[in-house]
């Protein structure tokens, strides 16, 4: 018998269902339970039922109470009626009861079992249906994103292909240009060239016509004057046949020089025609070549300026492109970035789905719960596939969200980071444009400027060449004219030679003869020899000087009338300059011995000259005597040695005056300006920045020369300048009584000068008296230091000067002093001071050096260490000041 098995699976797992063959009616061996460990078997008329074994204790404990009633109910059916009824009717009915709250409680599981199965079967699927909606919007952004990128590829590719077709076209453009302009170029140069032919054919038969036309003017002149002498030689048929034959032959030869002439002035008409032609063909060629060289820069430059305009253009493409890849990039973070919002949205969505769903789920478990309770008679608990805790916290979800925002926040950033680079691309585009529009300007500035310069310098050529153009045909004309010129004085010259040439054989006779009776009247000999040294000519002087006649030594060697020495090596003297044509005596004056006829020797200058001619070879020789000469030169060399002794003793005297002169110099300049002056130099003028000024002046000098004789004022001025002298000149400064200058000293200056002052003062009050008073002689003295500038003023009487405020100032101080006292102004007393060797004392008033000029002043009155007698302060008030 077949009996159904029903198993129930713990661990909220669904029915299984099957049915097994029971071979007794016992309970399921042993082997069975083993392969069901979480179940209890049981048998029944009806099909065995496998119960899920439940961990409730009271479960067990009823399955096993049922289990024991239906076995004790098979025992007692099998005992016929062992038990009473009515026990089994109350056995029986609590049996039923048992067996309804068991199958109650198996209904209860299976309904939990399957309800939560359904549960989460229902969460699965809506999971599936949200992944699969996640999904899809992920798939239709990929989608989007991958037929946005096929779109934009494609989109590039024609963008490209269409930029090819722009730049191919805009290239073909420019070679349809630079052919163009390249073939207008060359119909220029042709057209040039054609009209250079045509105007040289044109200027070559015009010099043709020109010449022609000079030939036949020139024969017609020719004729004209042929007419002309005809006619007058017709008019003078009273001239003798040898002046008609005279004057035919110098018609003939004037007419002959006039054919050459004629002849000279074609050929260089010709040549000045040669001349134009080539300077035009040079011209032609030189503006045919600026015409190629202007249009070749122009091409060249076209060319170039093409090639830049599409490099950059190229660059400027590239550099769109990549800003167009920005925008897409921009534009695709732009769409990532809504699909995540979207996502955003539709997780939000499925999560409202999922809690509204897991709500639900709880309610119905709810109505179950207590739906069950009613059933059984007990609290159950809710059995359900989600509780409180998952509906809030929604993990995957969340999951999915925080990653979601996580890929949110590195597109903004990423994409602020495009947007940034973006706006870089886009400056840097504008930039480029900039520069690329400053650079094709440049272009065609430096463009522009290569063809002025080409222009200029093709300008500069053709003025060059059309100024030696003009200084050719200049030099041209004048050597035409020249070559005239010469023809007309050959001519002239052909002319006189013929009269010349009968007048020269006349006159030959007469200077021979003439030079016969010359050489007999000259006071010099002159003898004439051959290349053998026989004489040929000896004239009546050379008897005078030798003693010999004419006849005597005609056809003799020349050596009979030199001394013994020369006259042996005459001959050979003779042979050695022919030989090699060395001289050594022709064309020298030499001074030798002669020897005259009695035997004596006597000194005389001999003069060697030659002629050379065809087939001959004579020296001439002219001799003066010098006897009367030595012996004059002779006088005049001892006049000239007296004279020299009397030139040295006049040198001593000058060299005595020279020495005073330069000490005077020296004793009115400074040393090393005097030597300087001498020597004719100008020293340049020098200033100084401190010295110090001496200046005096003697007190009533008016009245003192009134009441003197000039006599007794100059011997009173000499000892004063005397003494004055002596005491400078321990001192060692210049007579302008200036310290510092030009020799500088430091600040030394203005203690050698108070130096002085104080012993000038002490003499004067000493020594010097005025003789018809018998008083002293009084000075006034003024001291001030400050800068200079010295120099040398005039030339005739030079003068060393010192120029200058200080100057100035030191003169105020001595004309602003008193009697017997030496006044220093305040720069001059701040030096004193510094030694602490002087002694001072301040005046009680201020000077007056100028025009609201004042200054304070100090006297000063001796020196510590200085012992001298100065006169006392307080015996010489201060008084005003008399100018004498």
């Amino acid at each position: 018998m077949n009996n159904e098995i029903n198993l129930v699976i713990s661990n909220e797992k669904p029915f299984i269902k099957d049915t097994v063959d029971s071979p007794s009616d016992n309970l399921v061996d042993s082997a069975f339970v083993e392969s069901f460990p979480d179940a209890i078997l049981f048998k029944d008329d009806s099909p065995v039922t496998i119960i899920e074994k439940s961990e409730n204790v009271k479960q067990l404990k009823l399955a096993k109470f049922v289990s024991n009633a239906i076995e004790k109910r098979k025992k007692l059916s099998t005992k016929n009626n062992q038990i009473d009824i009515e026990e089994f009717l109350q056995l029986e009915k609590k049996v039923e009861q048992s067996i309804f709250l068991a199958e109650s409680e198996i209904f209860y599981k299976r309904d939990v079992a399957f309800y939560l199965g359904q549960d989460n079967q229902e969460i699965l699927e809506m999971k599936e249906r949200h992944a699969v909606q996640l999904q899809a919007l992920k798939n239709a952004n990929e989608s989007l994103l991958k037929d946005r990128m096929a779109r934009n590829k494609a989109k590039e590719f024609r963008a490209a292909q269409g930029q090819q077709r722009k730049l191919k076209d805009k290239k073909l453009q420019n070679q349809q240009l630079i052919s163009r302009d390249s073939a207008d170029s060359m119909a220029e140069l042709s057209q040039y060239r054609e009209n250079f032919a045509l105007y040289l054919k044109h200027l070559t038969e015009k010099n043709q016509k020109k010449l022609f036309k000079l030939k036949e003017s020139q024969h017609r002149k020719s004729k004209d004057k042929e007419f002309l002498f005809q006619v007058e030689l017709e008019s003078l048929k009273h001239l003798n046949d040898v002046l008609k034959s005279e004057m035919i032959h110098n018609f003939q030869c004037q007419a002959n020089n006039q054919k050459v002439t004629n002849k000279k002035v074609s050929e260089q008409e010709m040549e000045i025609h040669a001349l134009e032609i080539r300077n035009f063909k040079v011209m032609s060629e030189l503006e045919l070549k600026m015409i190629e060289e202007t249009n070749q820069l122009k091409l060249s430059q076209l060319s170039q300026y093409f090639s830049l305009e599409e490099s950059l253009q190229i660059k400027v493409v590239n550099l769109k492109k990549n800003l167009m890849t920005f925008k897409d990039k921009i534009k695709v973070v732009d769409i990532e970035i809504g699909t995540i919002h979207e996502l955003q949205e539709l997780i939000k969505i499925q999560i409202e789905i999922e809690v509204n769903l897991k709500k639900e789920q709880l309610l119905r478990a709810e109505k179950r719960k207590k739906k069950w309770e009613l059933i059984l008679g007990e609290k159950k608990e809710i059995v359900c596939a989600v509780e409180d805790k998952e509906i809030v916290e929604n993990g995957n979800l969340q999951n999915e969200t925080e990653s979601i925002n996580n890929k949110l926040k590195d597109l903004e950033n990423y994409q602020k980071k495009i947007l940034k680079e973006f706006a870089t691309a886009e400056n840097y585009l504008k930039e480029i444009l900039q520069k690329n529009q400053k650079q094709l300007s440049s272009l065609s500035k430096h463009h522009q400027k290569e063809l002025s310069d080409l222009e200029a310098t093709l300008k500069k050529s053709i003025t060059q060449l059309e100024n030696q153009f003009e200084i050719d045909f200049k030099k041209l004309k004048q050597v035409h004219a020249e070559e005239r010129e010469l023809i007309i004085c050959t001519n002239m010259n052909e002319l006189k030679k013929e009269s010349e040439i009968k007048a020269a054989e006349t006159l030959a006779l007469c200077e021979k003869k003439s030079l016969a009776a010359l050489l007999d009247t000259m006071s010099d000999g002159v003898i004439t020899l051959n290349a053998r040294g026989i004489v040929e000519r000896y004239n009546m002087a050379s008897e005078k000087m030798f003693g010999f006649k004419n006849s005597e030594v005609i056809g003799k060697n020349i050596s009979m009338l030199m001394d013994n020495e020369i006259s042996k090596n005459h001959d050979k003297y003779i042979y050695n300059y022919l030989s090699t044509g060395k001289q050594k005596v022709v064309g020298k004056i030499r001074q030798v011995m002669g020897k005259r006829k009695n035997n004596t020797l006597f000194p005389m200058d001999l003069s060697v000259t030659e002629v050379v001619g065809d087939g001959f070879h004579i020296f001439s020789s002219v001799f003066k005597d010098l006897t009367e000469i030595l012996r004059e030169k002779e006088t005049i060399r001892a006049e000239e040695e007296k004279k020299t002794k009397e030139m040295k003793a006049v040198l001593d005297e000058v060299t005595v005056y020279q020495n005073r002169s330069t000490k005077l110099l020296e004793q009115m300049l400074p040393g090393d300006y005097a030597h300087r002056i001498m020597s004719g130099e100008t020293p340049p003028p020098q200033s100084y920045d401190t010295c110090t000024i001496f200046f005096s002046d003697i007190v009533g000098f008016t009245s003192i020369s009134a009441a003197c004789s000039a006599m007794e004022v100059v011997n009173l001025l000499n000892d004063l300048y005397t003494f004055f002298d002596a005491v400078i000149d321990k001192h060692g400064t210049s007579y302008h009584v200036v310290s510092g200058v030009p020799n500088l000293n430091g600040d030394e200056h203005a203690a050698q000068i108070a130096d002085m002052a104080l012993k000038l003062l002490s003499g004067i009050h000493a020594k010097f008296t005025v003789r018809h008073t018998g008083n002293k002689l009084q000075i006034r003295i003024g001291l001030h230091t400050g800068p200079c500038v010295s120099g040398i003023v005039g030339t005739k009487m030079p003068r060393y000067c010192l120029f200058g405020k200080t100057v100035t100032f030191a003169s105020q101080m001595e004309s602003t002093s008193s009697p017997m006292r030496i006044q220093i102004s305040e720069p001059t007393y701040q030096i004193l001071k510094k030694t602490g060797d002087y002694i001072m004392e301040e005046r009680d008033e201020l000077v007056q050096m100028g025009k609201g000029i004042t200054m304070k002043t100090y006297w000063l009155s001796g020196k510590k260490e200085l012992d001298i007698p100065l006169p006392k302060l307080e015996d010489w008030p201060v008084i005003g000041h008399q100018k004498g």
